[in-house]
């Protein structure tokens, strides 16, 4: 079955990005989107746009870059990856206790001159869940449609 998708685009017009169609989307702050399945909770992604200042842009993607491969040098989980044609790094925390334990996908993104700061978070718990594992693609192919306005 092929996954429906609607566009989104942030208030602000921060950035755009394609979100499964069953998925409601909420403005969590000024430039935080938060998606995830209201009828059916299986995780939640959120997208935090950054702009970093500079003369031109060079100078903001250089500042990008390097917040980018500082938080690499201090994950040591830490993955570099590519999300469509997006320079990227992808790692992995577990927060909470036992049975409140939440597993958090982070993901930081960089397209043009802004940086994404983006999570996946589901309970530990459902994780290996076929559906969960689903959820968990679908917030992928999101980041990867991800684009700055």
């Amino acid at each position: 079955m092929m996954m429906d998708y609607i566009k989104y685009v942030s208030d602000g017009k921060w950035f755009t990005c394609d979100i499964p169609s069953y998925w409601t989307a909420f403005k969590e702050d000024e430039s935080t989107a938060l998606f995830y399945d209201d009828d059916d909770w299986k995780g939640n992604l959120r997208i935090t746009p950054n702009k970093f200042p500079g003369a031109n842009l060079e100078v903001q993607i250089n500042k990008i870059e390097t917040h980018i491969n500082d938080e690499f040098d201090h994950n040591n989980d830490a993955k570099k990856l590519l999300l469509g044609t997006k320079k990227a790094i992808h790692y992995l925390k577990y927060t909470g206790q036992d049975s409140d334990s939440v597993s958090i996908h982070w993901w930081l993104v960089r397209d043009v001159n802004i940086l994404f700061l983006c999570s996946f978070a589901v309970d530990t718990s459902r994780e290996k869940e076929d559906e969960v594992m689903k959820e968990f693609e679908f917030a992928r192919q999101v980041l990867i449609s991800l684009k700055a306005s």
